[in-house]
């Protein structure tokens, strides 16, 4: 019997002991500096005109990407009884990418191939946070490198390189813009995942013969990421 009324009175004490436990158990805040990998897949078109013709080349990319992130965010409210905290920062990203396709040329004896080989983002961040889930939309900067070649499929020596592939690769500037959620599994680790829409605008590549070809080129990708906020 004794051994009945001792179970049930630490089971009292327990219970009483839940709300001051609960009070201890702080809002996660979000506030702080953070860097971390991330790596996924994008997908995208080639606009491909020839200058002064008619003439197109387009075609469809699309392959994997993976890199670094870097942060800081600042936490403008406090989660509380259901309200959500408003989060604001900065955050930059460089990955390396291997988003890539061809089509074929006007002259079939040729394919159009182009890539995006590096990508590069400086974005404003800004959302709601309920507790230790982030919910957010971004956007800015975006830096790529662009590679645009013709390969002669024949494998004859074409100028100016003197080889079946000739083009020209350039760091392209536009914008990008998208959307995100983020979670804090512990104190200083969070994982994410985000989609973004990318447009790294128009420019003059020179390909076989030094034929100028206008390139437009825009895509998206989905990747997640591990950050650690210090």
């Amino acid at each position: 019997m004794k051994q009945v009324f001792s179970g049930f009175v630490l089971l009292g004490l327990m219970v009483l002991s839940v709300p001051s436990l609960a009070a201890d158990l702080k809002p996660y805040n979000w506030t702080g500096f953070y860097f971390g990998v991330n790596g996924g897949y994008g997908w995208g078109e080639t606009d491909w005109d020839y200058a002064g013709t008619p003439t197109q080349a387009d075609h469809e990319i699309y392959g994997v990407m993976a890199g670094g992130t870097a942060g800081a965010n600042l936490q403008l409210l406090t989660y509380r009884g259901g309200r959500p905290a408003v989060v604001g920062g900065i955050e930059v990203d460089f990955d390396l990418a291997d988003i890539d396709g061809s089509g074929p040329c006007p002259n079939p004896r040729f394919r159009a191939e182009s890539s995006i080989d590096a990508l590069a983002t400086v974005r404003g961040r800004l959302g709601i946070a309920f507790d230790r889930l982030l919910v957010y939309g971004t956007g800015g900067l975006a830096l790529g490198k662009v590679d645009v070649e013709t390969f002669d499929t024949w494998g004859a020596a074409i100028p100016p390189s003197g080889t079946p592939k000739n083009g020209e690769d350039k760091w392209r500037s536009g914008y990008v813009a998208g959307v995100g959620v983020e979670y804090a599994f512990w104190k200083n680790i969070s994982l994410k995942v985000e989609y973004q829409y990318y447009d790294l605008g128009k420019d003059k590549h020179k390909v076989d013969n030094n034929l100028p070809v206008d390139i437009v080129e825009r895509g998206e990708f989905i990747r997640g990421g591990i950050n650690y906020k210090f």
